[in-house]
C-alpha cells in the first residue's frame, strides 16, 4: 500500500472519510492524495462573464476550504505524508482520472455529501466510481467511528476467484495489521463441502505466512445473506468486510432504505469493495 486517494466535498462525513483514511494510511505508512472537484454552474442563460464569476466564486470557496482541512491535517497530523489537488470539473470523471493518475492503491469516501458532489457518495455516480475505478473502494457510513481494523473479513459466493483475492487480502491485512478471515453463509451442503474443500487446500498450499481463519456461518431459513452478515459484522467490531463488485444487487440493499433495522449498526461498518482477483 503506497498511495490512498480520498475525494471531498467538506461535508461532515467526506471529513469523516479522510480522517478513516488517515489512520490507515499512517498504520500501512502510506501516502493520501486529499481530492476535491468543484463544477461550474451549468446555466441555460447568463452572460459568459456571469458564469465566469460564479466559477470563480466556486473556485474560491473549495480553496478556502480546502485550505481549512490541509491547515488542520499539518496541525493533528505534522508527520503525514500528503498533498492536496484542486480541479474542476465533474466530480465522477475527476476521481476516476486522477484516482488512476496518482496510481491510487485504495480509494477511501464517505456515503453521503452536501451540495455539489452529493451524486457521488449518493447515487449512481457512487455507483459508477465502485465499478470504473482501477483500484479497490473503501466506504465510510456517515455514523462511521471506526477508524482501524482488528479484522478483515471476505464474504465469498463460491463464485470467483477466491485464491487469488485471499493472496491480495493478505498482503492488506499485514499493512492494516489485522487479522484475515474468510467466510461463507451456509446454503446447502454441496456449496458448504466445496468451502471446506477450497480452505483445507488453500492452507495445504502454504501460499505466505499470513494465516487466513475460514469460517462457516450458519443460516436460519426464513434469513437473507445480507442480515446474517450484519449480525456477523455486529457481533465483531472494528471488522472491515470485503465484498466483490459483481455483487451490485447485493450492495443496493446493503445501503438501501429497506434493508431492515440492522442496518442501523452496519451502518457504522465500513465495507471495501474490490473487483474480482484476477482483475487486480
Amino acid at each position: 500500500m503506497q498511495t490512498i486517494f480520498v475525494p471531498l466535498d467538506f461535508s461532515e462525513n467526506s471529513l469523516q472519510a479522510l480522517r478513516h483514511a488517515i489512520q490507515l494510511a499512517k498504520t500501512s505508512v502510506s501516502k493520501i492524495i486529499v481530492f476535491h472537484s468543484y463544477q461550474a454552474p451549468q446555466m441555460g442563460g447568463g452572460s459568459f462573464t456571469g458564469k465566469r464569476k460564479l466559477t470563480e466564486l466556486g473556485k474560491q470557496e473549495a480553496e478556502d476550504n480546502m485550505y481549512k482541512v490541509v491547515m488542520k491535517i499539518k496541525e493533528v497530523e505534522p508527520n503525514l505524508d500528503f498533498e492536496h489537488l484542486i480541479v474542476d470539473g465533474d466530480p465522477m470523471q475527476r476521481i476516476l482520472f486522477y484516482s488512476e493518475s496518482y496510481a491510487a492503491d485504495l480509494i477511501v469516501m464517505g456515503t453521503k455529501g452536501a451540495s455539489g458532489m452529493t451524486e457521488v457518495f449518493l447515487g449512481s455516480v457512487a455507483a459508477k466510481i465502485i465499478n470504473d475505478a482501477t483500484c479497490p473502494v473503501v466506504i465510510v457510513p456517515q455514523e462511521s467511528e471506526k477508524e482501524t481494523y482488528e479484522r478483515i473479513v471476505y464474504a465469498t459466493a463460491l463464485i470467483a476467484d477466491d485464491k487469488g483475492t485471499l493472496n491480495y487480502l493478505k498482503g492488506l491485512a499485514t499493512d492494516f495489521k489485522a487479522k484475515l478471515e474468510c467466510i461463507h453463509v451456509e446454503e446447502n451442503a454441496e456449496t458448504n463441502t466445496k468451502f471446506e474443500t477450497f480452505a483445507r487446500n488453500y492452507n495445504e498450499e502454504g501460499t505466505n505466512n499470513q494465516y487466513v481463519d475460514f469460517k462457516t456461518i450458519s443460516k436460519k431459513e426464513e434469513q437473507k445473506t445480507e442480515d446474517v452478515l450484519l449480525d456477523y459484522v455486529q457481533e465483531n467490531p472494528l471488522t472491515l468486510l470485503v465484498m466483490l463488485r459483481r455483487e451490485r444487487d447485493f450492495l443496493q440493499r446493503l445501503f438501501g432504505h429497506s434493508v431492515t433495522n440492522k442496518m442501523a449498526y452496519h451502518s457504522e461498518s465500513p465495507l471495501l469493495i474490490m473487483k474480482a482477483a484476477d482483475k487486480i
